[in-house]
């Protein structure tokens, strides 16, 4: 998770009160930094002891838990798992609070939820995420799934755990009600409910001026990042090489700066900048050896010797591993396992800042809106007759718009996944 101390420190006053509004919403870490926050602006004190008060109930659940043994049941087989259900007297729209309640105390990450569907990623220690929690509801039945993100064979009886941890955790919440509470708190949440339907707003943010997209501006870009790269890469390699460090890090480095030339071209298509960075890498490794050899030639005094000489000279030297010389086949072989590692990671990379650039550039309440429509089960074309009557007419304005929505349901599934 993030630093939220340091991110809340950066907020505004109005941004805390938001934030307090939905203090149940939100996780234990934040609390603790949002306490914190308003101790040392001095501001909504009155709220202090709430917010310690939900606090100090999740960390008694947490360590309460946290306490119980329970018989280790180990599961064997790809992606182990571990599936319980269990019964409760609750509505409906209770079992879903205090199962979200239960994993915040528990220090999960929600990934989804809707009425009969709630998503979490258990991590450990480190920040590696460990456990997957699935938890499907139908009527007073509650089914809990726990996977292995990682596809281990055995998972030493952990998912068995995880769901144990929940079942415990949500029974502490649900041992706490009687019929008073069962109301009051459904009246609390159909409140919250009516106040958070989304409503139509009547104006928009208007939209900027956006430049031509600029594909030059890529191509140079790419072609830049081959040439420094390549030259880097041929000092490097020439002291020392270390397959998959090496290559990784031109995946990550053709990215960034691609990334940075995004913005510049107005381009965020992903083929395009697939294609290019494909091209820059293959670039890349092509300089490496044209740098290796124009030194080579240099050092040595050579003469009379070209570049297609020096290549054919490494292809009939091969590659050497321990004793054995895998030949002209296995140097190949190595050079297309390199540039298709930093293909890899690049293409990983560059999608994320592609995401990023897409959200970032688009109003939010312009796609809080197309969002809307969408979930409306409204066309792309009504969506962008919409937008043209809320000011957007330009379609490579709408077009931000779209690929803005679409970004985020992309981050939105790798956040699933």
């Amino acid at each position: 998770m993030s630093d939220w101390k340091i991110q809340l420190a950066k907020k505004s006053d109005k941004e805390l009160e938001e934030i307090i509004e939905n203090y149940k919403d939100e996780y234990t870490d934040v609390l603790e930094a949002l306490i914190e926050a308003l101790k040392r602006r001095n501001l909504r004190t009155d709220v202090i002891s709430i917010l310690e008060d939900e606090k100090n109930t999740r960390n008694d659940v947490y360590y309460k838990v946290a306490k119980k043994i329970i018989k280790p049941s180990l599961s064997f087989k790809w992606t182990p798992k571990s599936t319980k259900q269990i019964s409760t007297d609750l509505p409906s729209k209770l079992i879903v609070r205090n199962l979200m309640k239960a994993i915040r105390s528990l220090r999960w990450y929600i990934v989804y939820f809707d009425e009969n569907r709630i998503e979490a990623k258990r991590s450990n220690d480190l920040g590696d995420l460990t456990e997957k929690i699935i938890i499907n509801i139908k009527g007073e039945t509650v089914l809990i799934t726990s996977t292995s993100i990682k596809n281990n064979i055995c998972d030493f009886g952990k998912n068995n755990r995880r769901v144990f941890e929940l079942i415990t955790a949500y029974k502490e919440f649900e041992s706490k009600y009687d019929d008073g509470r069962i109301s009051q708190e459904l009246i609390e949440i159909e409140k919250k409910e009516e106040e958070n339907k989304y409503k139509v707003p009547n104006e928009l943010t208007k939209p900027k001026r956006i430049g031509e997209p600029k594909s030059s501006y890529l191509l140079f870009g790419g072609l830049i990042t081959s040439l420094i790269l390549g030259a880097i890469l041929a000092l490097f390699s020439g002291i020392v090489y270390i397959i998959v460090l090496y290559d990784s890090g031109i995946g990550i480095l053709t990215a960034i700066v691609l990334g940075y030339f995004i913005k510049l071209s107005n381009i965020s298509d992903f083929k395009k900048l697939q294609w290019i960075g494909f091209s820059s890498i293959a670039l890349t490794y092509l300089f490496s050896h044209i740098v290796r050899f124009i030194y080579i030639v240099e050092t040595k005094n050579i003469s009379n010797v070209n570049l297609f000489d020096y290549l054919t000279s490494m292809l009939e030297h091969g590659i050497q591993y321990k004793n054995l010389n895998l030949g002209a086949i296995g140097l190949i072989i190595a050079w297309i396992i390199e540039v298709a590692i930093a293909i890899f990671v690049y293409q990983f990379r560059i999608a994320q800042n592609i995401i990023k650039y897409d959200i970032e550039r688009a109003p939010k309440d312009v796609v809080e809106f197309a969002i809307y429509w969408f979930n409306e089960n409204k066309t792309e074309e009504e969506v962008r007759q919409l937008l043209s009557q809320k000011g957007w007419y330009d379609k490579l304005q709408q077009d931000i718009i779209i690929k803005a929505v679409g970004a985020l349901s992309s981050l939105h599934d790798l956040e699933r996944a």
